[in-house]
């Protein structure tokens, strides 16, 4: 029963974000026009770079996000589950 009412509770929670997102995207070019006209087009993107700049490190910590046991093991060279298959074409063969 417990897990049930923490499911729905999940649900509940994901169709509220859902909502705010489209409310955030419906939003934003009026949003943006009101900035321009607050402080500038300059400005605006002055702004904007500098939010990027911020965002930047997180983006270059996702560049290598820590291995599984299972990418380790191929690296070490244990066995695996994990099986490859290789394909030719048949031009190749030639």
């Amino acid at each position: 029963m417990f897990i049930c009412a923490l499911i729905w509770m999940l649900i509940i929670i994901r169709e509220k974000l859902v909502c705010l997102k489209n409310a955030i995207r419906e939003k934003g070019p009026a949003m943006s026009g009101t900035l321009v006209n607050n402080i500038g087009f300059e400005w605006m993107l002055f702004g904007i770079a500098i939010l990027n700049f911020l965002y930047a490190p997180l983006l270059y910590s996702l560049k290598s996000p820590p291995t599984k046991e299972e990418k380790k093991s191929l690296i070490v060279g244990e066995k695996s589950s994990v099986r490859y298959v290789t394909y030719q074409n048949e031009e190749e063969d030639e």
